[in-house]
């Protein structure tokens, strides 16, 4: 190497901060679980300024009725009785709708600080409600909901001083034949069916979340859900998954399962086993060191699986050679030491994955074997790792498709020449993330590439441009 190709000698710098480093405590869920979450809350905060099309109506002992004609809303609360009675509600009708210029017909219903002593139906204008939410409400349920028949989507938010359910109410909701939506927050305690052999024929979204006694998904929790296409079981204390608790054989349309922010730390073998339609599997902050071969045998078309904040040290892409459909893979925030390629018996297993994140891990070296198998990745995230230095090689089998690659806040130091440079071999590449490193020198042959957009250098001590001829 020509000694004018050399990066001028220099200590590294303390490595940085990590970004993030303190949010590994911090409820997380999907962002589709986080927006059907809030429609309804959405909807109660607006109403809690009055609009000019809502209508009050309030009873001598406080129980108070709210319904809004332009958006079809009706609210119940019991905020000084803390219960209702079908009698005094007999006359709350009529008074709303010459109010409201037309009859009550309420599309969404909700109801907060109630306790649950009369059905639900004697509330005026509920026959058509659509989405039901009951917000600090007491027991018992099963009179509460009873004749709510149009009713299709459910949320009961609740704490285990309100509402604690030792097992799932399939036989309490079975009434609700149009019920498609079920989504539980605190109180639960158990996922268990329970006696009866009821079920939820057309359940297809089933979330329970914020349940700090529930600890286990019990063998057989799906099997009176046979419609069920999401679970999502976010921030509770699950620390076991029975190996036959998803019940696939009985349930073959589940396609996403969210696990995230439990106590796992291991998850069966065989676990996944005729979950032919699965395709989304989230289980980031847990406590996972093992999950591939044997624990994901089953889930062969598994798209995307979310590994991040758990305590896995190793990544053994050899393992996941039998996920044909695994094309985006977060594996950030663990503590990896290690990756080991996609080859067995020397052999290559080629990996359809397009993305891999290994951000925020403790890597500190990477050769060529490390991503063999990645013939079609397009992005990688390296940053927040110790990868001081790089083999030439190490991007070896990525080069052909690799678009996106990030190598930011790591303390790299990169030597520049034609056998030592580790990126002149990535010819499709578009963005490169560099800042936040010990560079001190561009490489000619980083701005040959040809088709490079971006280079985010800043945040380095650079001190010489094009050092390097253009090769």
């Amino acid at each position: 190497m020509s000694p004018a190709c050399a990066s001028p000698a220099t200590e590294p710098r303390e490595h940085f901060h990590r970004i993030g480093a303190g949010a590994t405590g911090e409820r997380a869920r999907s962002p589709a679980t986080a927006v059907r979450r809030g429609v309804m809350l959405a909807v109660a905060l607006l109403h809690s300024v009055r609009s000019s099309s809502a209508v009050t109506w309030r009873s001598g002992s406080g129980t108070r009725l709210e319904f809004d004609s332009s958006t079809n809303y009706l609210s119940l609360s019991c905020e000084e009785s803390g219960s209702y009675s079908c009698g005094e509600l007999a006359g709350a009708g009529g008074a709303l709708a010459v109010g409201a210029g037309r009859a009550v017909a309420a599309a969404r219903l909700h109801v907060r600080d109630c306790e649950l002593r009369a059905p639900l139906a004697c509330v005026p204008g509920v026959a058509t409600v659509t989405e039901l939410m009951l917000e600090n409400t007491w027991e018992p349920i099963s009179l509460g909901l009873a004749g709510l028949s149009a009713v299709q989507s459910i949320e009961i938010e609740a704490d285990d001083s309100n509402i604690t359910m030792t097992s799932m109410p399939y036989a309490t909701l079975s009434g609700l034949a149009d019920l498609t939506e079920l989504r539980l927050r605190g109180g639960v305690s158990s996922l268990a069916p329970g006696a009866g052999g009821a079920e939820l024929a057309r359940l297809r979204d089933l979330e329970v979340a914020e349940c700090e006694q529930l600890r286990e998904l019990p063998a057989a929790a799906l099997r009176p859900l046979p419609a069920l296409a999401a679970l999502s079981l976010w921030g509770n204390s699950i620390r076991l998954v029975h190996k036959d608790a998803l019940f696939c054989q009985g349930s073959t349309e589940l396609k996403l399962l969210n696990l995230n922010d439990n106590e796992l730390s291991s998850l069966p073998a065989g676990v996944f086993i005729g979950c032919a339609a699965l395709t989304d599997l989230h289980l980031n902050r847990n406590r996972l060191r093992t999950l591939f071969d044997s624990a994901v045998a089953g889930a062969t078309w598994l798209e995307r699986v979310d590994l991040s904040y758990n305590e896995l040290e190793v990544l053994p892409l050899n393992e996941l050679g039998g996920l044909r459909g695994l094309v985006h893979l977060d594996v950030s925030h663990n503590r990896l030491r290690a990756v080991r390629g996609a080859y067995r018996d020397g052999r290559t297993l080629p990996l359809p994955l397009l993305t891999l994140n290994l951000s925020g891990n403790n890597l500190t070296t990477l050769d060529r074997s490390s991503l063999e198998g990645l013939l079609a990745l397009q992005e990688l995230d390296l940053s927040e790792n110790y990868l001081m230095r790089l083999n030439p090689d190490t991007f070896f089998a990525v080069r052909m498709h690799l678009t996106n690659l990030s190598i930011s806040s790591n303390g790299l130091v990169v030597e520049c020449g034609e056998e030592l440079s580790p990126l002149r071999e990535l010819t499709a590449l578009r963005h490169l993330e560099l800042a936040r490193n010990n560079l001190t020198a561009v490489c000619g042959d980083w701005r040959a590439l040809p088709h490079l957009h971006s280079i985010d250098l800043s945040h380095n001590t650079i001190r010489r441009l094009d050092v390097c001829p253009v090769l």
